[in-house]
């Protein structure tokens, strides 16, 4: 082989060369770039469900507000709350969806709309009726007692989805590390050790 076809043979191996570490960088950069979307869209979610107990609060507070006074102006946050909720939930079951976040969310996400519905039947009901001052006492406690479950729930909720966006951040770094080591030796390193 003379030294012009080696001299060719180098360049066009190198070219390749460069072509597949660009390429390789390329497809790691976008793999980071799904995991930072759905880390955003893990912390979008957990502002959803924030507001989807904020929701309920004003419904509780506003039921709780006219039952001690019988003024309608307490109704507000209450009738604000009841027209939002559905779509809230509907929105945040429907996101759950989009990600294949899993069945446990979208159970527990279930089991609060369930929660609340009861709530809805059993003490804002009754309590906004014409006799629920008198069972005040007893309609309060009911409903103490279902807030706390979709407290609960919405916390267990925001904790899943706090560890989901912790797991994504990871692998969206990790993404980004083979991406930037991708041409050096360092890129046969396992991916746990990244």
């Amino acid at each position: 082989m003379t030294a012009e076809k080696q001299r060719i043979a180098i360049t066009v191996a190198l070219v390749i060369a460069f072509a597949c570490a660009v390429a390789g960088a390329a497809w790691m950069l976008r793999d980071s770039a799904m995991e930072t979307s759905r880390v955003e869209a893990l912390g979008d979610l957990r502002v959803t469900t924030a507001g989807l107990l904020k929701l309920q609060i004003d419904e509780e507070t506003g039921v709780r507000g006219y039952v001690i006074d019988r003024n309608g102006s307490f109704l507000q946050p209450y009738r604000e709350a009841e027209a939002r909720i559905g779509r809230v939930i509907r929105a945040e079951q429907s996101a759950l969806n989009r990600m294949n976040a899993g069945g446990d969310d979208i159970a527990l996400l279930h089991k609060a709309e369930a929660v609340h519905r009861d709530w809805l039947a059993s003490v804002a009901g009754p309590s906004l009726s014409k006799g629920g001052t008198k069972r005040a006492k007893s309609l309060s406690y009911a409903g103490k007692n279902l807030m706390d479950q979709f407290r609960r729930l919405s916390a267990r909720i925001d904790a899943d989805l706090a560890v989901r966006r912790a797991d994504a951040q990871g692998r969206a770094q990790r993404s980004l590390l083979r991406g930037v080591f991708l041409p050096s030796p360092l890129s046969r390193l396992p991916e746990r050790w990244l």
